[in-house]
């Protein structure tokens, strides 16, 4: 009987040896992780259309204007894309001054920050800060 080529390894005891052992285990939690998170999106929560929360952070005077610094939040469950928002400097009833924005997505559960430029000091008004719209990816 001829000898085992010598880029071959054979197991002496003719049984599984520890390598396949280990590829095995290791494959297995691959397979399972997967079927779970199959199972999970076939009978978890629904997607629900995105949440956009838009919220002033803080302000910069930049030269003559003024910065106001905004995080966008998505608490939906769907990733929103091509998001316009307005942001409106009121003081009563009255509109002293809009600026908006278009971001590109804010995925689902995470947060943007960006920028709005008012010329009057966004400290002195009450803000408004409204998502208009936003497109699915």
């Amino acid at each position: 009987m001829p000898d085992a080529p010598s880029s071959q390894k054979s197991n002496p005891s003719g049984g599984t040896s520890v390598v396949e052992w280990i590829t095995a285990g290791v494959s297995a939690l691959f397979i399972l992780a997967i079927a779970g998170f199959l199972l999970f999106k076939a009978v978890g929560p629904p997607d629900t259309p995105p949440l956009l929360e838009a919220k002033p952070v803080r302000v910069i005077s930049v030269g003559d204007r003024y910065l106001l610094q905004i995080e966008v939040r998505n608490a939906g469950g769907t990733t929103a894309a091509g998001i316009s928002l307005e942001g409106a400097l009121r003081q009563d009833t009255t509109t002293v001054e809009t600026a908006e924005i278009t971001l590109d997505y804010v995925p689902s559960g995470g947060r943007v920050e960006a920028g709005l430029y008012f010329t009057h000091d966004p400290d002195r008004f009450r803000i408004a800060l409204t998502p208009e719209g936003y497109r699915l990816p």
